[in-house]
């Protein structure tokens, strides 16, 4: 799910999402390998470039060439503002999803990233096994 607004309580499981993720030809998980499953099914139809952010660099950005880019709001020694101001640096443009478990008042944190962020387009990405 993309951004929601239900109650804590009410949310168990995965939601897939369809749009835009299943759409991309290209998706960049930095960190990220639990979002695996929010990804097309097909491997014909996706392309999946799993990397770590200390092996992040313009020349992977660039090769990779990615629609999105998913990584944890927040992992050990970063979070997901170090990441975009990176990708923005690099010259990066699209989508940047933030997975994490749902949280409260999660347009604030949106408002935010976009603030700091405004060459991306950010999205939360619920975790809900997280």
């Amino acid at each position: 799910m993309i951004l929601g607004h239900a109650p804590q309580e009410q949310h168990s499981g995965v939601e897939p999402v369809f749009h835009p993720l299943t759409g991309c030809r290209s998706v960049l998980l930095v960190d990220a390998s639990d979002a695996m499953r929010f990804l097309d099914a097909r491997p014909n139809r996706q392309s999946v470039v799993l990397t770590r952010m200390r092996h992040l660099t313009p020349a992977m950005l660039s090769s990779t060439n990615p629609d999105a880019v998913i990584a944890p709001l927040m992992a050990a020694d970063w979070d997901i503002v170090d990441l975009g101001l990176i990708l923005e640096a690099m010259g990066y443009r699209g989508d940047l999803f933030a997975l994490s478990r749902p949280l409260p008042h999660a347009e604030l944190i949106l408002r935010e990233l976009t603030a700091i962020c405004p060459r991306l387009s950010v999205h939360l990405l619920y975790d809900r096994q997280g």
